[in-house]
C-alpha cells in the first residue's frame, strides 16, 4: 500500500472507531504542521497534522495501525532499492518491521529489524517540533561512552529533514516498570552497573543530568542475570562547556530537569556549583526509589530548590540499614557531604552485596570495641576465640536445623507435586486418542506454581523445586529442560534416590536422542562424538544410577538403562523385555527396547546388510504399533512408531511406508496440536514425498511448501524456545526443489542461512549448528556462482564456519579436512573470478601435508579426500606461478601426482578420485598447449579417468562435466570435426541441465581459448 493509501486507511478506520468526528476542521495540508517523524514513517502529513492538533493521540494511532497490521490485506510500499518484508509490516530507510516501543513527551520510539546485520533494533525520532536539534547531540554524548552499563548507538542519522537514533534493542523495560519483579540485592546490582555506566560517562567529562529510573533500561533476556543500561543523554552537559552557561536557566536544557531526582543545586539553575556530585544525588534518588517503591522528593517547581526530607526506608524492616545508609549518603543536600564519584557509589555497594561493612554507616560502637581491640591484642584475642567458637557453634547448629527442616518440607510439597503431574499425565496418555492439551495445562500450571516457590521461599528450596520442574519436564517430553534442571538439583546438592532415580532416566534419553541424531557415517568422526557425548550425558547418568545402587533401589528397568550406557545392548534389550512385563502401562521399557533395536537396525545398514535391518526394524515396528494401542494419546509413541515406519523405507522400495509415517506424526498432532516435535517430524517428510512426487512426473512443490509451513508451526509451537532447525532445513529442501524445476533457489537460501543466524545469536555454537551453517553458506556461494553473483561472501562464510567447528572436535583429523576442502573451494572461487588467494596455495598445501603425516599409510576415507586437496591445492599453486610469470610445470606434475595416489588411497571414494584427476588434466593440458607441448596424452589419461569414475557413479556431477569437457578439447586437438560438433552438443546439453555449474565450466573453456 502506498503511504497516501495507508494515511486514508488509517483516518477512515479512526473515524470508524469514532477517534475523529471531522478532519475538515483542521488544515490537513498545513506545512507548518507536518511531523517530519511521522511522516518519514510513511503515516503522511495529514496524520501528522491530527497528531500535532490533538485531534489524534500517537497511543490511539498506535492502536489504529496494530488493527491495520491484521488486516490480511494490509500491505505497505517498500522504498526503492529495498527488498520487499512481510506485506504486514512497515519499512524506514532500510529498517523493517516497524513497530512502536513507546511515546513520551519529546520522543517516539520504534522496534525495527536492521535486514543488513540481522538484527532487532530500537529508533528513537523526536516527537513534532520537539527539540529537534538535541537528538543528535544526546547520540553523540552516548556514543562517545562506549561502557557495557551504557546503552549502545548503533547508528545516527537524518532522513526527509528528520534526525534518527538507532539504538541497542534491549528486551525487557524500564528499571521503573520491572523494578518491583526483582529482590532486593538484584535491585541493587543493576543500581551498582548503572553507577559503574555513569562513572564511564563522567570519564569521558559529561554530566548525565537525568538519571531516574524510565533511563535504566533493564534486559532480562537471561532471567537469571539481569542486566543495566544506562540511556537518556538528551540533558547532557559537557563539563568542558560548562563555563560557556552562567546558569543552567539559560540552557535549552533547563525546563527538561526531571524535579523528583534532581539535586538542590541542579534545581537552583547555577551551573557554576554543578559537578558529578549531582548525578551521584540523582541515582541515590533512583536507589531509594526502586527500594521504596516510589521517589524520595516530590516533584517541586524548578525555581525552589528547597527540599523536604524523605521518608526513611527504614519504614520497610526488610531493607537493611546499610541500604539505608548508602542512599542517605547520596541525598545529602550538600554536595561535600555525598559520595565524591559515582566509582565511589559502585563501590560501597559492592560492600554491601559482598557483605563487607559500608563506607556510608557512622563510628559506632563496634568501631570503639575495635579500637580497643588493637589495643590489648593478646586479651581481646583469647576472650573473642571463646565468645565466638561458641557462638558460632550455636548459630551453625540453629541455621543447619532450620535449613535442613525447610528443605526436608519443600522436597515433600514436591514429591507431592511430581505425584500429582505423573499421574495427571500418565492418565491422560492411556485414555482413548484426545487431544491432551487440557491436561498438559494442569501439568505447567503445576509447574508455574513450583517456579513462584522456587523465586520466593529462599535458598534451600532451589534443590527440591529444581528437582520437581525437572520431572514435570520429563513427563511432557521436554529432555533438554529436564536435563537441565535436574543437573541444577544435583549441582545444589538435593540427590535423593527419587532426583537421582529421574535424572538417570532423562540423562540416558538424551544421550539415546544424540547418539540417534549422529548423522556421519564416517567410524572416526562418529567415535568422537560418542566420546564427547560420553563426557556430557553417559557419564552423569551412569553417576544417578550409582545412587540408587548404594541405596538399594535397583529395578530390572533401570538395569537395563545400566547396561545401555555400558554398551551392552543384548543385556540391556533382556531386561528391558522383563521390566515391560512387569508393569505394561509403564511403557518407558518398551521405548528402550525401541531404541536398541533402532541402532542395531542402524548399524546393518551402515554396512549396507539390508536384511539384518529389516528384521530389527519389523520388531521395533511390532513393539511401537503396541505401544500407540496401550498409550494412543500419548504423541511420542505415535513419533516412535512413525520413525520405525520411515525406517523401513531405507530397507525397501515400498511407497506406503512413507505415507504411513506421514499419517503416525499427524495422529501426534491428533493427540496434542501444539507438540511441536509432530509438526518437525511431519516437515522432514515432506522433502522425500517430493522427491516421489518428481518421479511420478507431479508437482513437487506443494510437499515443499507444507514442508516450510510445518517448520514454521514446529517453531511457534515451541514452548522452551529450543534449538530447532526444522525450517532451515525445510527451506533448503525447497530451495533444491526449486533449482531443480528451473527456479532461483537464492531467496530460501537467504532465509534458511538468517534462520540458522537467529539461532547461532540465541544459543550456544554447537557442532551441528556450525554445521548447518557451513553448508548453507557453501549451497549459496554455488547458487550466487550460477546466477553471476559475487560468491565469495558465502565461500568467505563456508570456510570460517568449517574452522569454527574445529572447536568442538580438538584435534579431530575429519575436521580439520573438512575444514581444508572448505579452502579449497574458496580458493577455486578466487581462481574464476581472478581474485588474490586469501590463503596462499603453498600454506594451504604444507597444512594438508602435515594432515597426511598423521594418518600415516592406512586405507582410509579422509586419506583420499586429503590426497585429492593436496593435488587441487598444488593445481592452485601452479596458476599463482603462472599468473607471476614464472615456470608452473613442477607443480602440476606433483599435482598430478596427488590425484594419481588418491585412486589407490579408498576404493570407495576412487571414482571422486578418478573425477579430480579428469579435471586436472584439462587445467594441465591447457598450459602445455599454451607452451606448445602436445596435451593430447595426458587428455586421453583424464577422459579414461572420468569414463572410469561414471562407470561406478553415472550421475557422478565433477565425472559429467570433465568427461563432456575433455571429449570437446581432444576431439578439438586431435582435429576432429565432428567428434568436436558432437561433443559441443553434448556440453551444451550439460550446461543446460546444471545451470548453476555453468559459470566455472566456461572459466575451463577460457583456459583453451574456447567458448559454449
Amino acid at each position: 500500500m502506498s503511504a497516501p493509501g495507508l494515511e486514508s486507511r488509517l483516518i477512515e478506520l479512526a473515524r470508524r472507531r469514532g477517534l475523529l468526528a471531522d478532519t475538515g476542521s483542521v488544515r490537513l495540508t498545513d506545512p507548518g504542521m507536518e511531523s517530519p517523524a511521522t511522516e518519514s514513517l510513511e503515516f503522511g502529513p495529514r496524520i501528522s497534522a491530527l497528531l500535532n492538533s490533538g485531534q489524534l493521540r500517537h497511543q490511539d494511532l498506535q492502536a489504529l495501525v496494530a488493527e491495520l497490521l491484521q488486516e490480511p490485506s494490509f500491505t505497505v510500499t517498500i522504498a526503492p532499492g529495498e527488498e520487499p518484508g512481510t506485506p504486514e509490516t512497515l519499512s524506514w530507510l532500510g529498517y523493517r518491521d516497524l513497530r512502536i516501543l513507546g511515546a513520551g513527551a519529546n520522543a517516539l520510539v520504534y522496534r525495527a529489524h536492521d535486514p543488513r546485520l540481522g538484527r532487532w533494533v530500537a529508533l528513537k525520532f523526536p516527537q513534532a517540533g520537539r527539540f529537534r536539534g538535541h537528538l543528535l547531540k544526546e547520540a553523540r554524548a552516548q556514543a562517545k561512552v562506549d561502557h557495557p552499563y551504557v546503552l549502545k548507538v548503533l547508528e545516527v542519522g537524518e532522513h526527509m529533514d528528520c534526525p534518527f537514533i538507532a539504538l541497542q534493542l534491549v528486551e525487557g523495560g524500564s528499571l521503573a516498570d520491572i523494578a518491583a519483579s526483582f529482590s532486593v540485592e538484584t535491585r541493587v546490582r543493576l543500581i551498582k552497573g548503572a553507577a559503574e555506566g555513569l562513572q564511564a560517562a563522567h570519564s569521558q567529562g559529561l554530566l548525565h543530568l537525568d538519571i531516574k529510573p524510565d533511563n535504566i533500561l533493564v534486559d532480562t533476556s537471561d532471567a537469571a542475570r539481569p542486566w543495566p543500561y544506562l540511556t537518556g543523554f538528551g540533558q547532557v552537559l559537557d563539563e568542558a562547556q560548562q563555563t560557556d552557561h552562567r546558569c543552567l536557566g539559560s540552557s535549552p536544557n533547563a525546563h527538561l530537569y526531571t524535579s523528583p531526582y534532581a539535586s538542590p543545586e541542579q534545581l537552583a539553575g547555577d551551573a557554576a556549583h554543578l559537578d558529578r556530585r549531582g548525578d551521584v544525588f540523582a541515582l541515590g534518588a533512583t536507589l531509594y526509589t526502586v527500594l521504596a517503591g516510589r521517589p524520595p522528593f516530590d516533584a517541586l517547581d524548578p525555581g525552589e530548590p528547597q527540599r523536604a526530607i524523605p521518608v526513611p526506608l527504614r519504614r520497610n524492616p526488610s531493607l537493611p540499614e546499610d541500604l539505608e545508609a548508602i542512599t542517605g549518603k547520596c541525598l545529602r543536600r550538600d554536595p561535600r557531604e555525598r559520595y565524591p564519584s559515582a566509582r565511589a557509589l559502585a563501590d560501597d555497594l559492592q560492600r554491601y552485596l559482598e557483605g563487607r561493612p559500608v563506607q556510608a554507616r557512622p563510628a559506632s560502637m563496634a568501631y570503639r570495641l575495635g579500637k580497643w581491640t588493637r589495643r590489648n591484642r593478646s586479651l581481646a584475642r583469647l576472650t573473642a576465640a571463646a565468645l565466638i567458637l561458641l557462638l558460632g557453634f550455636a548459630i551453625w547448629n540453629f541455621r543447619a536445623a532450620q535449613r535442613q527442616a525447610l528443605r526436608i518440607q519443600q522436597a515433600d510439597r514436591s514429591a507431592k507435586d511430581v505425584e500429582g503431574m505423573e499421574q495427571q499425565l500418565r492418565i491422560a496418555h492411556l485414555a482413548r486418542l484426545h487431544d491432551r492439551r487440557p491436561e498438559v495445562a494442569k501439568v505447567r500450571e503445576t509447574m508455574g506454581r513450583i517456579l513462584l516457590d522456587m523465586a520466593t521461599e529462599g535458598r534451600e528450596a532451589f534443590g527440591p523445586c529444581a528437582y520437581a520442574l525437572g520431572m514435570g519436564h520429563a513427563t511432557l517430553g521436554e529432555w533438554e529442560a529436564a536435563r537441565s534442571l535436574l543437573n541444577a538439583a544435583w549441582a545444589d546438592g538435593f540427590r535423593t534416590p527419587a532426583c537421582a532415580q529421574i535424572r538417570g532416566e532423562v540423562l540416558t534419553h538424551c544421550f539415546l536422542e544424540a547418539k540417534a541424531a549422529i548423522r556421519t557415517t564416517d567410524p572416526k568422526k562418529r567415535q568422537e562424538t560418542l566420546d564427547q557425548l560420553g563426557v556430557e550425558l553417559r557419564q552423569p547418568a551412569l553417576a544417578s544410577f550409582q545412587v540408587l545402587r548404594q541405596a538399594g533401589l535397583r529395578t530390572p528397568y533401570q538395569q537395563a538403562m545400566e547396561s545401555y550406557l555400558n554398551h551392552d545392548l543384548a543385556s540391556a534389550l533382556a531386561l528391558a523385555d522383563t521390566a515391560a512385563r512387569q508393569a505394561s502401562w509403564h511403557y518407558q521399557a518398551d521405548l528402550l527396547r525401541c531404541a536398541i533395536l533402532n541402532e542395531w537396525g542402524r548399524e546393518a545398514l551402515m554396512v549396507n546388510d539390508l536384511p539384518a535391518a529389516k528384521r530389527h526394524y519389523l520388531a521395533k515396528l511390532a513393539i511401537a504399533e503396541a505401544l500407540v494401542q496401550v498409550a494412543p494419546s500419548d504423541p511420542g509413541n505415535w513419533i516412535v512408531l512413525g520413525d520405525t515406519q520411515w525406517n523401513l523405507t531405507h530397507t525397501e522400495s515400498t511407497p506406503p511406508w512413507m505415507e504411513r509415517a506421514s499419517q503416525s506424526y499427524e495422529t501426534a498432532l491428533r493427540a496434542d496440536p501444539a507438540f511441536s516435535k509432530g509438526y518437525q517430524r511431519l516437515a522432514e517428510s515432506m522433502a522425500p514425498l517430493a522427491r516421489a512426487a518428481i518421479h511420478r512426473g507431479e508437482d513437487p512443490m506443494p510437499f515443499y511448501n507444507r514442508g516450510v509451513a510445518l517448520a514454521e508451526e514446529s517453531l511457534r509451537h515451541d514452548p522452551l524456545g529450543t534449538k530447532n532447525s526444522a525450517l532451515c532445513e525445510a527451506l533448503l529442501w525447497r530451495a533444491q526443489g526449486i533449482e531443480t524445476l528451473g527456479g532461483d533457489p537464492r531467496p530460501d537460501l537467504e532465509r534458511a542461512g538468517q534462520t540458522l543466524k537467529e539461532l547461532a545469536a540465541r544459543f550456544p555454537l554447537d557442532a551441528e549448528l556450525c554445521r548447518l551453517l557451513r553448508f548453507v553458506a557453501k549451497t549459496r556461494a554455488i547458487a550466487a556462482d550460477g546466477y553471476g553473483e559475487d560468491p565469495l561472501p558465502f565461500a568467505h562464510e563456508m570456510a570460517h564456519w568449517a574452522q569454527e567447528t574445529l572447536q568442538f572436535a580438538p584435534g579431530s583429523l575429519a575436521q580439520e579436512g573438512q575444514w581444508h576442502r572448505e579452502l579449497i573451494d574458496l580458493a577455486g572461487y578466487e581462481l574464476e573470478l581472478g581474485h588474490p588467494f586469501s590463503t596462499p596455495p603453498a600454506q594451504l598445501e604444507q597444512r594438508i601435508q602435515d594432515l597426511l603425516a598423521q594418518l600415516g599409510p592406512s586405507s582410509s576415507s579422509l586419506r583420499s579426500f586429503s590426497l585429492i586437496s593436496l593435488g587441487q591445492a598444488r593445481l592452485f599453486k601452479a596458476e599463482e606461478r603462472l599468473r607471476s610469470g614464472g615456470d608452473p610445470i613442477q607443480a602440476y606434475e606433483s599435482a598430478m601426482d596427488a590425484f594419481r595416489k588418491s585412486l589407490h588411497a579408498f576404493p570407495e571414494e576412487t571414482p571422486l578420485a578418478q573425477a579430480a584427476l579428469a579435471k586436472g588434466t584439462a587445467q594441465y593440458g591447457a598450459c602445455l598447449r599454451a607452451r606448445g607441448a602436445d596435451p593430447k596424452p595426458l587428455l586421453r589419461e583424464g577422459l579414461a579417468s572420468a569414463r572410469s569414475a561414471l562407470a561406478s557413479k553415472p550421475r557422478l556431477g565433477d565425472a559429467l562435466f570433465a568427461e563432456r569437457l575433455l571429449s570437446y578439447v581432444l576431439a578439438r586437438c586431435e582435429g576432429s570435426a565432428s567428434r568436436e560438433r558432437t561433443s559441443l552438443i553434448r556440453l551444451r546439453q550439460w550446461a543446460e541441465q546444471h545451470p548453476l555449474e555453468r559459470r566455472g565450466a566456461e572459466a575451463y573453456l577460457k583456459r583453451w581459448h574456447l567458448s559454449m
